[in-house]
Parts: structure tokens; C-alpha cells; sequence
């Protein structure tokens, strides 16, 4: 076999792995999240404040939005990880209460007065889209579901005792996760490095 040969057979499998690492990874750049936060349910200080802890410790640098009409390709071009912390719905005609808690709507000494909350979902197609390009192209994703109602998470560790990852699993109705399907996931935990590319 030629020199030549084997240096084109390397150099083709060097491309091919390239392509395979996102470009943050191939640049050596910090990455860099993303989290669309705050809605009716859900106060964006408090997410800000765990979030922030939580990335400092990763030295991984964090930006927080609530503008949910701004997400779009363009916007997540210069991040690696996004995280949408915000329930899917919007009340475009308003509500009463200051939160979920419906019993401030029902007891209002003049409810009439408010139009009846009215919500609707505030994703568009072409976020979508954009969502979906930019993890297919290796962005990371994370999104909190109001519908989940159990969430299990375990720690994926390497040899050195280091979590390199979790295995979250979540579903909606409460107590879910009882001792069996609790060992399911901690089993999928402790094979995840040995299976995964």
C-alpha cells in the first residue's frame, strides 16, 4: 500500500470525525447557554439565581432571555446549549392573577371586568425549525415540561468517580418512578459510558 494512500485514508477519517464534533468543540471556544426563562408559573429570578450558580461552577458562560418571540436561528448562532425554562403558553388577553393560584380569579369582587384567561401556545413553525436545525448541527437541548409531574435524575460517572453526564428520565403522572423503575434507570447510568459513542 502506497504512502500516499494511507495519508488520504487519515485524512478522510480526520474529516469525517471534524464533521462529526460541533464547531464550538473543533475551535476550542468556551461554550455558551442560552436559557429562555420566566412565565406566568415559573419566576425568572429564581431560575436565574440556581442556573447561575450551577454554570459558574462549570465555567460555562450563561444568558438569560424572556423575549420568547426572539427565538430563532440568528439568536442561537453564537450558543452551544439551549434551555427553555418557561412553560409553552402565552395569555394574550391577560389574566387576573398574579400566578396559577386560581382561587385569587374565582373570589374577585368584580371578575367580570377581566376576560376569561385565554392561553395560547407561543412557539412558531420556523422556531421549531430553528430549534431543530440547531440541534441536529450539535447543539445541546433542555427543555422543562409543565406537564411532568415525576423526574428522576441520576449522575453518569466516569472511572475517576467524575459525572461526564445524567440520565434524566420524567413523566407525567406523580409518584412515577417507584424502586423498580428507579434501578431501570440507575442501571442505564452505570452502562451509559460503556455504550455510547
Amino acid at each position: 500500500m502506497a504512502r500516499s494512500d494511507i495519508s488520504r485514508r487519515l485524512a478522510m477519517a480526520g474529516i469525517a470525525a471534524a464533521s462529526a464534533v460541533p464547531a464550538w468543540a473543533q475551535t476550542r471556544a468556551k461554550p455558551r447557554a442560552l436559557a429562555l426563562v420566566g412565565d406566568r408559573y415559573h419566576n425568572p429570578d429564581y431560575i436565574r439565581v440556581s442556573l447561575d450558580k450551577v454554570f459558574h461552577e462549570l465555567d460555562i458562560a450563561i444568558d438569560y432571555t424572556m423575549d420568547y418571540a426572539s427565538l430563532s436561528a440568528a439568536l442561537l448562532k453564537p450558543y452551544q446549549l439551549l434551555l427553555i425554562l418557561r412553560d409553552g403558553m402565552i395569555w394574550p388577553g391577560g389574566y387576573s392573577g398574579p400566578d396559577a393560584y386560581t382561587h385569587y380569579e374565582t373570589n374577585l369582587e368584580n371578575a367580570e371586568d377581566f376576560p376569561p384567561a385565554k392561553p395560547v401556545t407561543w412557539i412558531r413553525e420556523e422556531q421549531g425549525l430553528a430549534v431543530k436545525n440547531f440541534v441536529e448541527a450539535g447543539g445541546g437541548f433542555y427543555v422543562c415540561d409543565e406537564g411532568v409531574q415525576s423526574e428522576a435524575c441520576v449522575p453518569i460517572l466516569d472511572d475517576a468517580r467524575q459525572v461526564v453526564g445524567i440520565v434524566d428520565a420524567e413523566a407525567k403522572p406523580t409518584g412515577f418512578f417507584n424502586a423498580q423503575r428507579l434501578a431501570v434507570i440507575a442501571a442505564l447510568a452505570l452502562v451509559a459510558l460503556a455504550v455510547l459513542p
